[in-house]
């Protein structure tokens, strides 16, 4: 903040006067304090206090009802309570207004698995970018769908794809996944090949 504090000398004070104003303005608009409940909601997260959360984000909600940011976290919250029909109307909604969060695709796809809806859940895990960040989250999930259904040689194929575009820390856990897979395939497990 000190290196800011010279620079404010360089510039008019009618702009600097501007700037604050919008700045303050901004605070007092139904978007600039749904904000305020995302940010108030998230540290009720970060501090297990999940009712707290869910009352600041409708709150939210209720000043901004398109808000991504908002719409995502919320529909994260019902998710991680196994709130999926809540959940997902969210976060579709979420994802509508910020179609390059593909983390919102792993949520969705988590949702539409939880209601029993496992076609549409691959489905929506298949179609995310390799380049996104998510992928491999992504091919994690699909890998224990296929799993579930003793599909191994499938599901070894989806960690191996995911490891493909994956950082070292991300990749650790799917490898761990594919040597024990591996082992099972090994041992006799069902090792027919399917699509994912």
């Amino acid at each position: 903040m000190m290196d800011a504090v010279p620079w404010l000398f360089l510039i008019p004070p009618l702009t600097v006067t501007a700037l604050a104003v919008g700045a303050i303005a901004y605070t007092r608009t139904g978007r600039g304090r749904a904000r305020k409940h995302l940010r108030a909601g998230g540290q009720a997260v970060y501090g297990a206090a999940l009712d707290d959360a869910e009352r600041e984000f409708a709150a939210g909600l209720a000043l901004a009802p398109d808000h991504a940011g908002l719409l995502g976290a919320m529909g994260s919250l019902l998710c991680s309570q196994d709130r999926f029909t809540e959940a997902l109307p969210m976060l579709e909604r979420a994802r509508t207004a910020d179609p390059k969060d593909f983390r919102l695709s792993v949520l969705i796809g988590t949702c539409q698995a939880g209601t029993g809806d496992v076609s549409a859940a691959k489905t929506t895990w298949a179609a995310i970018p390799k380049t996104s960040d998510a992928y491999l989250e992504g091919q994690q999930l699909l890998a224990q769908v296929h799993e579930q259904a003793g599909e191994l040689a499938a599901a070894l194929a989806c960690l191996e794809a995911g490891i493909e575009s994956a950082t070292t820390l991300q990749a650790r856990d799917a490898r761990r996944e594919i040597r024990r897979l591996k082992k099972e395939i090994a041992a006799g497990g069902d090792g027919a090949a399917t699509s994912s």
